[in-house]
């Protein structure tokens, strides 16, 4: 069989240089080639980049985040792409005004994130569901990971006891809280195309193949259709590689309506600046200061909430250093005026 000789180039790209080490274990555990998979990769997120920023940021957004990518480890890293895949991505980044190292550090962030790391980045959606859904007090549970989204639909025993969630999920002990953003989506998955049509996919476990008859299920995620093993592996190295954050999204903002300017704007969301500070304990190497600088979308309003946050902090900072300077200075002034006591105290004595 012949296969058509592809075009490629080298491509430098600065990565936050925690995520390169974590990529390259998973390439390898996975038996993948890093550059032959992220050219796949990258070429269909480029394009959903393209859709789901629905403006281009201003130059002034784009200045800024830019800005603070700096505050990240930056490390050069070298990918040999196909030539296609490269000229997207410059033309989309060009087209909506993004950085593109910022598009590619978001990329590569998401690629690696645990269920941990996919919960802090958008804890914003389980803080609003919190609010609207008050639970927690009676039930003792938690809206800090995404699989706690099992508790939001239960039914109850004679006694009154919580005996399942709307999923069929046994909740009668307390949740746990290492297991989160798998388990939601694990039993509703649905298969869709960048225009959100319904491929394929499984329902609690059956798996289904019929868009008419489905689709009622396509805010969820999906699984391949193919019980082929290489199949399988083509198929799923050739799809959106986030389709479960995008089916998280698209469902909670459907049907809770949290957020649903988001709901298929994955790349419109704007990680909060504190997102991976605070991190559990063993991903300490992941954390970072500002997150800032792994967005690819932020409005002038959001820009300016937090210019005058930066603002706020730096005045702080800079009368408390004046403040602390102020006290020493004192300290020592009182300290010589206690010594010049003492000598004049003492020439007198020798008098």
């Amino acid at each position: 069989m012949e296969t058509k000789e592809i075009n490629k180039t080298k491509i430098l790209v600065k990565v936050h240089e925690p995520l390169i080490a974590i990529m390259q274990h998973k390439m390898e555990a996975a038996c993948l080639k890093r550059d032959a998979y992220l050219d796949k990769a990258l070429r269909v997120e480029a394009e959903f980049l393209r859709k789901e920023i629905a403006t281009p940021n201003s130059d002034k957004a784009k200045s800024y985040i830019a800005a603070q990518l700096s505050d990240l480890k930056l490390k050069p890293l070298n990918l040999l792409l196909s030539t296609e895949t490269v000229d997207l991505i410059n033309e989309v980044c060009k087209e909506k005004n993004v950085p593109r190292d910022a598009f590619m550090n978001r990329f590569f962030l998401l690629l690696i994130a645990s269920d941990t790391i996919l919960s802090a980045l958008f804890r914003e959606f389980f803080s609003e569901l919190s609010c609207k859904h008050d639970l927690t007090d009676r039930y003792h549970l938690n809206y800090r990971g995404i699989g706690d989204l099992y508790y939001i639909h239960f039914t109850e025993d004679e006694e009154g006891r919580i005996k399942n969630s709307r999923y069929g999920i046994p909740v009668t002990e307390k949740y746990d809280e290492r297991e989160r953003w798998s388990d939601l989506l694990d039993h509703y998955w649905v298969d869709h195309d960048l225009d959100q049509q319904v491929l394929g996919g499984s329902w609690g476990g059956n798996r289904y193949g019929a868009p008419e008859t489905y689709s009622h299920c396509n805010d969820y995620m999906a699984v391949t259709a193919s019980a082929n093993g290489l199949d399988a592996i083509e198929e799923l190295v050739t799809s959106n590689p986030f389709s479960k954050i995008r089916g998280f999204l698209k469902h909670i903002a459907a049907a809770y309506e949290i957020l649903p300017q988001y709901q298929q704007a994955m790349y419109s969301y704007p990680f909060p600046k504190i997102s991976l500070q605070n991190l559990p304990e063993g991903y300490d190497d992941l954390e970072a200061k500002n997150c800032i600088g792994f967005n690819t979308f932020m409005t002038d309003e959001q820009l300016e909430i937090l210019e005058r946050m930066d603002a706020k902090r730096d005045s702080y900072i800079s009368e408390n250093k004046g403040d602390k300077l102020l006290a020493v200075m004192q300290k020592e002034k009182q300290a010589r005026t206690e010594k010049t006591k003492q000598s004049a105290k003492s020439a007198g004595e020798v008098k």
